[in-house]
């Protein structure tokens, strides 16, 4: 007997695809304690489910300031309530990048390299000093920061008072003469990320034109590769850097966590955006690409998988995320609002998921796969929802490690109560080398355990 694992993360590097063939794509791995039947299980990725549809292209920006939801859309801002009603607050500017911070007093908004400002009954363009055009904003310490667009220079507000924008409240990030491209804060430290360096400043505790200072010997000599490849995470700044590697930092130096996999993506593609989200205790970070299926990072295994959209697996079409209410909201390139949650399904799309295993070998020998099994939670769906037919998971195997797939083999996992089902395939063929993928597109909630018994001869 042999065990065909199903992988502990998407491994898969398209400079060579043969040379590792695993694969999640809309799952992640979860460990199990020790003594079950399988060391992990493969469990489905949240959902989206439709929240409000803003009516404007492009969902900029999201965030859940002092208890109310703002949605960056188009050119304008708008709240949105709970139950899925959205209210146009004012106009600001159409334009990639654009970010939403503040507190619960202010609600600042940067956009087209202009600062905007909702006090709670207006929108204000407060007036600038050091520089005029804006690249990028952070709250941090009762101060608003903004940094310039196309330059090294950064400025603060008054202590308190968004509205004001002191001519002296200004420093240069000198380090290097390159051009900062966004700031970032975490715990007390701003985080200024240039196109080749990394310069960190924190708060002195003085006012006015002493407010900031920088930390000496501290920030790296890279720095982030485009200025929507960066989110502020609970575990820290997630970003790509302009060695299109992707490093997390949890307030010291920055720490690669990219994958050969995630690299070659990086290199062949151009990413659009990172953002996360939490799922169980799970926070992943997401690195988005235009036209292949993103790449998330699971911060409690420390492992990759993939998300995408619709039948084809295509590229995940969420651009930005927020937590509102206790939940998990993203926003897409057509100004809709969706909620994560474990709905099996993509608003109206199937949510297909599919693992591919690692490869079995038989020291270079033809084997004959006689019998496999699949184990997973299977007696869970209610019949009411599949009266027609019952939920299943679709097979295929491959001889050429993952690069074409045979016939498709179709396996029912049972409806409710039906806790003894067992998903086995016979006769298979003869390999040298065999890879299994597992295909799941329907809205039912079919964990899989991560190891497959195999019987060869």
């Amino acid at each position: 007997m042999a065990m065909l694992s199903l992988v502990g993360q998407s491994s898969r590097d398209d400079d060579n695809r043969q040379a590792n063939s695993g694969r999640l794509v809309n799952c992640y791995r979860e460990p199990i304690a020790a003594g079950g039947k399988s060391t992990h299980s493969i469990k489905s990725v949240l959902g989206m489910s439709n929240f409000v549809d803003i009516g404007e292209l492009f969902i900029r920006d999201m965030a859940y300031i002092g208890g109310v939801f703002y949605v960056m859309a188009g050119g304008d801002l708008y709240s949105v309530t709970q139950g899925g009603t959205a209210t146009r607050l004012g106009a600001t500017a159409s334009a990639a990048g654009a970010m939403i911070f503040g507190d619960s007093t202010n609600v600042c908004t940067v956009s087209g390299g202009r600062y905007f400002l909702w006090n709670g009954s207006a929108m204000s363009e407060p007036t600038l000093s050091a520089f005029t055009s804006v690249g990028s904003g952070v709250f941090l310490g009762n101060y608003v920061v903004l940094t310039e667009n196309g330059g090294r220079r950064f400025m603060w507000s008054d202590l308190a008072d968004a509205s004001s924008m002191p001519a002296l409240n200004f420093a240069t990030a000198e380090g290097t003469d390159s051009d900062i491209l966004r700031a970032a804060s975490f715990g007390d430290r701003l985080w200024l990320f240039k196109e080749d360096a990394i310069e960190i400043w924190y708060a002195t505790g003085q006012a006015g034109a002493n407010a900031f200072a920088r930390l000496p010997g501290a920030g790296a000599n890279f720095g982030l590769k485009a200025r929507g490849l960066l989110v502020e995470g609970k575990a820290g700044i997630f970003f790509v850097g302009d060695d299109g590697r992707a490093y997390l930092t949890g307030g010291s130096a920055p720490q690669p966590i990219a994958s050969p996999a995630v690299e070659t993506a990086i290199a062949q593609s151009t990413p659009t955006d990172c953002f996360s989200y939490f799922d169980e205790g799970h926070e992943f970070f997401v690195i988005r690409f235009s036209d292949r299926p993103a790449w998330c990072f699971d911060i409690a295994t420390g492992e990759w998988h993939e998300r995408a959209n619709g039948e084809e697996n295509s590229e995940w079409s969420a651009e930005v995320s927020a937590r509102a209410w206790d939940s998990w909201f993203v926003g897409d390139t057509l100004g809709k609002v969706y909620k994560l949650e474990r709905t099996n399904t993509d608003a109206d799309s199937a949510l297909r998921r599919v693992v591919v295993s690692n490869t079995l070998y038989n020291g270079g020998d033809p084997f004959t796969l006689s019998e496999v099994e699949i184990s997973g939670r299977v007696g869970v769906v209610s019949q009411s929802d599949y009266p027609a037919v019952e939920p299943t998971v679709s097979v295929r195997f491959s001889r050429d490690g993952g690069l074409t797939w045979g016939n498709e083999h179709r396996r029912g996992m049972g409806f409710q109560g039906e806790y003894g089902r067992r998903v086995r395939l016979h006769g298979l063929g003869q390999f040298r080398q065999a890879t299994m993928q597992l295909s799941i597109a329907e809205p039912a909630d079919l964990t899989l355990n991560n190891l497959v018994r195999a019987e060869i001869a």
